[in-house]
């Protein structure tokens, strides 16, 4: 759990800035946690599940009004990006096929 514990405080660090796809989690479990492969993946979502349940970001999708964030949220967000990921059959993501992630008042505070 660590490996999420540090995917997830830098993409939170990343979000802070601007709003970051799905991809960036894998990115960041390849650079920071230094994973590559599966264990990248599985770590990545890790930390995406957590984020999403402690209420410190939200997925959704981008479109013309900019981010609009799914119905879908916490776990059941969680479920959706991981269903998605494992649907496109690799490790490496196409992130922004799957959703785009905001941060929240409690994660930009923590």
């Amino acid at each position: 759990m660590a490996d999420a514990e540090v995917i997830l405080e830098s993409l939170l660090d990343e979000l802070k800035v601007d709003w970051c796809d799905v991809g960036w989690a894998f990115g960041l479990a390849v650079e920071e946690a230094g994973l590559a492969g599966d264990a990248a993946r599985d770590a990545a979502i890790d930390a995406l599940d957590r984020g999403l349940v402690d209420g410190l970001l939200v997925a959704g999708d981008l479109g013309p009004g900019g981010f609009q964030p799914w119905p879908e949220r916490g776990a059941a967000a969680g479920a959706r990006i991981r269903d998605a990921w494992h649907a496109q059959g690799q490790a490496r993501p196409d992130g922004s096929a799957i959703g785009w992630l905001e941060i929240t008042d409690r994660g930009r505070a923590r």
